[in-house]
């Protein structure tokens, strides 16, 4: 039998485990047609959700259960591309990280505690993207385009463009002193429409 939100959309039980208990029920089916403001039904029905409280005391909420960072393969990390698609757009079945941490703030990987690191890690690289999109007038796909043309990872060009760890770790190095260093270097650039 699927669960209906109070606006009538119908998902299923593997979404929004429901209460037997019908005081709780009642908060779940609100709690749903609250996320159904934020997300669209076929979005929603993309996850799977937990009732959640968020601290002793708090507030009960649905809280999607996140598994990590997108990776493209075990043990394989993504190109700046896929974390900024990740970031803006979500890849897959789940909401982009934009989306999860304007609806969840951080409670979203309440979880998984070494993805808070993995997290700071890739902000580092839409840091740089917005910063570069910013100053030169470039949309974020174009400066996507140009940083994934002119700083390929893996690459024996520099140290830093050994792996997208190395390129991380460059970036946020002396309180994201790499950041400052390649927008101050694109300052000038112009790219062709």
């Amino acid at each position: 039998m699927p669960v209906l939100s109070g606006n009538g959309n119908p998902y299923s039980i593997q979404t929004f485990p429901l209460s037997q208990n019908l005081k709780a029920r009642g908060l779940q089916i609100a709690a749903i047609t609250k996320l159904e403001e934020a997300f669209s039904p076929d979005r929603i029905r993309q996850v799977s959700f937990d009732w959640y409280q968020y601290h002793a005391g708090g507030e009960w909420d649905w809280c999607l259960e996140w598994t990590g960072y997108w990776r493209p393969a075990p043990g394989k990390p993504p190109n700046l591309e896929e974390i900024w698609r990740e970031n803006r757009y979500g890849i897959g079945r789940w909401l982009s990280v934009q989306e999860m941490q304007l609806r969840w703030d951080s409670r979203w990987r309440r979880k998984i505690e070494a993805e808070k690191v993995e997290g700071m890690r890739r902000g580092k690289v839409i840091t740089l993207i917005e910063r570069v999109s910013s100053q030169n007038g470039w949309s974020e796909d174009e400066t996507v385009k140009y940083l994934t043309s002119e700083y390929p990872i893996p690459s024996k060009e520099q140290p830093f463009l050994s792996s997208m760890r190395a390129f991380q770790k460059h970036l946020g190095a002396n309180k994201d002193s790499g950041i400052t260093a390649l927008v101050e270097a694109l300052s000038s650039v112009t790219i062709d429409p």
